[in-house]
């Protein structure tokens, strides 16, 4: 028994000596990411990064973990993915002068074959402190040189597009030189500042009465249009109405001969004839 015992713990030892060898030498590269391997032994790193999915690494090697799908960063005010309570949104200048505070997000992912170097030029770090750090300051960089041609008006107004047309071309040069491709970045909320705010509603004010008053105009147009128009039906009617009673009349004037007019008299007569009463001063006097 007791060498059958020595047997099952010598069995139960390999075993945990097995399972920890796997834990300590397996990887797990998560869906969307790829792997940059670093030597501990020798201080270099692997050319050669891992896909997605399980790989046999040593234990003196360090894998870390990069985006090579599409993320996506917000420079908010607000709680966003992990980011809870902190003021991620960017500020920038305008040409006339404003502070503007806005909100920003960018869509990214990393060139796989550039992985190494962005692990030895950012010195390992995680993914999402690039994000916060090196990207967000260069493209609050970037945004502020952009900013300073356009008034304050202009980006939140009719040349926000060309403004994010702009940005997005000058921020995917900067960053595609480190292997970090940006696939889109705009600015979201745009938050002036008070002055700016009420300069805003003023134009917003007057553009709206600009438009009732064209509004009103056309309806007044319409309805003068309106009268007009049964005003001419009106007189239309009339015309027609005093043209055909002329007609008639001249069609009754014209069929009236000595006959006609004779027999309406008759028509006229009751049957009854004249009386007289006697004669006076040589004539008849008739009742």
């Amino acid at each position: 028994m007791n060498s059958l015992g020595a047997k099952l713990v010598g069995i139960g030892v390999l075993v945990l000596v097995g399972f920890g060898l796997i834990y300590n030498t397996t990887y797990m590269i998560s869906a969307g990411h790829a792997g940059v391997v670093f030597n501990k032994m020798d201080g270099g790193i692997q050319e050669e990064t891992l896909d997605q999915g399980w790989h046999v690494v040593a234990p003196w090697k360090r894998v870390t973990e990069y985006p090579v799908s599409t993320e996506l960063a917000y420079y908010i005010d607000g709680n966003h993915e992990d980011r809870k309570d902190v003021d991620d949104s960017i500020v920038i200048g305008t040409k006339d002068g404003k502070t503007i505070k806005v909100d920003a997000q960018v869509t990214y992912h990393m060139n796989q074959d550039s992985l190494p170097h962005i692990y030895n030029k950012f010195k390992g770090q995680d993914d999402s402190i690039i994000e916060y750090g090196y990207m967000k300051q260069n493209f609050q960089r970037i945004a502020n040189n952009i900013s300073s041609h356009y008034s304050m008006m202009d980006i939140v107004g009719e040349k926000k597009e060309e403004f994010n047309q702009e940005l997005l071309k000058e921020v995917s040069s900067f960053f595609d030189q480190d292997g970090i491709i940006i696939e889109q970045a705009s600015l979201g909320k745009v938050e002036p500042d008070s002055a700016t705010k009420e300069a805003i509603q003023a134009v917003a004010n007057a553009q709206y009465k600009q438009r009732q008053a064209e509004y009103e105009k056309i309806a007044a147009e319409a309805e003068a249009k309106k009268k007009v128009a049964v005003a001419e039906g009106d007189a239309q009617a009339k015309r027609i109405q005093a043209d055909a009673e002329a007609y008639y009349n001249a069609q009754v004037a014209s069929s009236l001969t000595p006959e006609m007019v004779q027999l309406k008299q008759v028509e006229k007569w009751d049957g009854k004839l004249p009386t007289y009463s006697g004669i006076t001063n040589g004539m008849f006097s008739f009742k």
